[in-house]
């Protein structure tokens, strides 16, 4: 799946096609603006051009004001793309998100994205509402149906175990991203001698969710970088 996309990558006038998809998508709106593609071909591609900090500025010498905006609109529009473009943009990068002088997120890059005709897959967001609401027993049922579960099977106080530090900021109101945090999570789940790492060796991850779970793991990581504070 990843090399798929990589390869997709290659081709400009597929990423202007994306692009055409995600500017009107987003035209006028007073968060978001995507840059209008002007002229493409296989290896190159001409877009309006569009100014801004990048996030990757925001997250160096940005006011904590600027920081919690940018992480909200990423936040907004990691959600509301499948929604609203029926795609996700599949290339996180804080060189790819500027904050506009108006506040608005300017987009770029869309090189990579994944199309979702029904919006965010259901079962993850089902997967989600059993994990916030404890319910192991059912939690587990979903993801062996969807196939996130290996051979050998899934204790269901193990998986909410496993899963409940990744579903913490949706526990709180206003939630503060930082580097810690996520050192925290790295340093629990790379030990090798711990629960989480052997619960881990119990998953599998399906094809189609690959790049679901690769931007929103870049996302949440971008959000770490601004120390965002965010609903």
């Amino acid at each position: 799946e990843l090399y798929d996309s990589t390869v997709s990558e290659l081709d400009y006038r597929t990423e202007a096609d994306t692009q055409r998809i995600f500017s009107a998508a987003f035209r006028d709106d007073r968060q978001f603006h995507v840059p209008s593609v002007l002229a493409s071909a296989p290896k190159v591609l001409v877009t309006e051009w569009a100014d801004g900090r990048a996030l990757s500025r925001i997250s160096a010498d940005g006011s904590p004001e600027e920081r919690n905006l940018a992480g909200e609109l990423l936040t907004e529009f990691q959600f509301s793309s499948p929604v609203r473009a029926r795609l996700m943009h599949g290339d996180p990068h804080p060189g790819n998100f500027l904050l506009a002088d108006d506040g608005r997120l300017v987009v770029l890059d869309f090189g990579a994205a994944i199309p979702l005709p029904e919006g965010i897959p259901t079962v993850l967001t089902s997967m989600m509402r059993h994990a916030l609401a404890d319910d192991a027993d059912q939690l587990v049922k979903v993801m062996t149906r969807a196939g996130y579960v290996g051979r050998g099977g899934l204790d269901p106080a193990d998986a909410m175990a496993f899963l409940n530090p990744f579903i913490e900021p949706m526990r709180e109101p206003v939630f503060h991203f930082d580097r810690a945090w996520m050192q925290g999570i790295m340093a629990v789940y790379g030990d090798v001698s711990g629960r989480e790492f052997r619960t881990s060796r119990s998953f599998a991850l399906p094809r189609e969710f690959v790049l679901i779970h690769r931007v929103l793991s870049a996302s949440v990581g971008m959000l770490c970088q601004l120390q965002a504070s965010a609903p």
